[in-house]
């Protein structure tokens, strides 16, 4: 794979299917069976690809750093290069800022403080689209669900940027993270009231999700909402499943 990201840099806009063909392809399984030093050796290239204004080029980089991300070592292997990282958020018309996010914010077994600091750093930029605000959000939420600070910082941004995808993405992964802190119950728990229906379906969804002692501290509204026809059959049926035993 090393000679597959050299012969990318010294024929750049070449034919990657072609490269697919001879070297193999760049995935997941592919990724993850090398080992750490030969990850080492290639990380550099990948992010001269990054870089690189060719389209192609970039995107077979990134596409390493998917790779390389999903590794359960992937906090050691990519701690050298978080500062590359937050650079290229900085990047003009860089159309790949979201899933930089996302790679800052998924490292396993856990990001980096450093990696956080960047994410927190980032949320309230307007440069930010609203997809882009969701990852950072959701990223911040999973990597810290029991920091208190942390899960405010999110949840006032969010209420202070009212936004459907952004509002419905982060009650999901409040739930998801399985969030017990108050501030975070408690913003279910309006959202279980909210007149929009997707914020119900998503706070109903969130609330399925939390240990059975949280759910009881909303199980009223939870139980409204089972025996209410005006909701979806899959809403309510959450709704019932939630406020079981």
């Amino acid at each position: 794979m090393h000679e597959r990201y050299r012969k990318i840099l010294t024929q750049p806009g070449g034919n990657l299917a072609k490269m697919d063909e001879v070297y193999g392809d760049v995935n997941e399984v592919t990724v993850g069976a090398l080992s750490q030093a030969e990850v080492g050796t290639i990380l550099p290239l990948a992010f001269q690809c990054v870089h690189s204004p060719n389209r192609e080029t970039s995107e077979a980089g990134f596409n390493f750093l998917i790779g390389v991300m999903i590794r359960l070592d992937s906090a050691k292997l990519l701690a050298p290069y978080i500062d590359e990282l937050g650079k290229l958020l900085d990047e003009k018309d860089n159309s790949r800022r979201q899933l930089v996010f996302l790679i800052l914010g998924s490292l396993n077994p856990k990001p980096p403080e450093k990696a956080i600091e960047y994410l927190k750093a980032s949320l309230e930029n307007t440069r930010n689209s609203n997809e882009e605000a969701l990852a950072i959000a959701a990223c911040l939420l999973r990597a810290a669900p029991t920091d208190a600070p942390t899960v405010h910082r999110v949840l006032a941004f969010v209420s202070a940027h009212p936004d459907a995808v952004l509002t419905n993405g982060v009650i999901r992964q409040l739930g998801l993270s399985r969030i017990r802190l108050p501030e975070a119950v408690n913003f279910i728990s309006t959202n279980l009231d909210q007149e929009d229906e997707g914020f119900r379906a998503s706070a109903v969804d969130a609330a399925s999700r939390l240990d059975k002692e949280t759910r009881a501290q909303i199980s009223s509204q939870l139980k409204r909402i089972a025996s209410d026809p005006k909701e979806s059959q899959y809403v309510r049926q959450q709704a019932t499943e939630a406020v079981k035993p």
